[in-house]
């Protein structure tokens, strides 16, 4: 478990004066008694009160402690990262050339090759955990940046939507190579290059052995 903000448990700190209430000696008032036969009761509850005694079993001293734990967990804000990028930096290189609107039989039926593209780029987001982060690039003869690193899953998607086939060919090397440079702002950062193949060979050597840095290409989308 994390919490989005950790210093909301510093409310905890409200259970030690709860506590300590229960230590302080209650202040009576003088009173004159026909009889003494009380004085035996009033000495033991003046010994049950006195400062600093045994803590007692108190069910609203219980209730007044999970009440404060309660609300200071609130304030923390507790969350439980599920399966999906855990506190990891995803760029998404999508291609955009002309045979990225080409249409191919799946199992939603006709789509271009964009549109899936898109769909698994929707459920990289989708699986996205709170702490993660992307970066979305288009390229096709030239590379354009639609996003910077961020979080947010409206901006992530809009973005997305935003995407069209353009009547250029394609130029992955250089898509890559961008790509590269800026995942290496991010440590662990990873590379999700969606595409349908339709460029030549990559040079791959001069892609990930420069500086001696190596960047994880995590997938390459490709099809017929």
């Amino acid at each position: 478990m994390s919490f989005l903000l950790p210093w909301g448990l510093l409310g905890l700190t409200i259970v030690v004066p709860i506590v300590t209430l229960y230590f302080l000696k209650l202040k009576r008032q003088e009173q004159v008694v026909p009889s003494t036969l009380l004085w035996k009761k009033v000495i033991e509850d003046l010994h049950v009160n006195a400062p600093f005694q045994r803590l007692r079993y108190s069910l609203l001293l219980l209730l007044q402690i999970l009440l404060a734990v309660v609300l200071a967990l609130a304030l923390a804000r507790p969350f439980l990262e599920y399966a999906g990028f855990r506190s990891t930096s995803l760029l998404l290189l999508i291609d955009t050339s002309a045979s990225m609107g080409t249409r191919d039989a799946g199992p939603q039926g006709q789509r271009t090759r964009l549109e899936q593209a898109v769909a698994d780029a929707q459920e990289k987001i989708d699986a996205m955990s709170r702490t993660a982060e992307m970066r979305i690039l288009a390229f096709d003869r030239q590379v354009r940046q639609l996003t910077g690193w961020t979080g947010d899953r409206t901006v992530l998607k809009r973005a997305l939507a935003e995407l069209a086939p353009r009547d250029f060919g394609t130029d992955a090397q250089e898509g890559l190579k961008t790509a590269i440079d800026l995942a290496s702002e991010r440590d662990g950062s990873q590379i999700l290059l969606l595409s349908d193949g339709a460029f030549g060979p990559l040079k791959l050597q001069d892609l990930f052995r420069r500086e001696g840095q190596l960047t994880n290409l995590e997938d390459i989308k490709a099809e017929d």
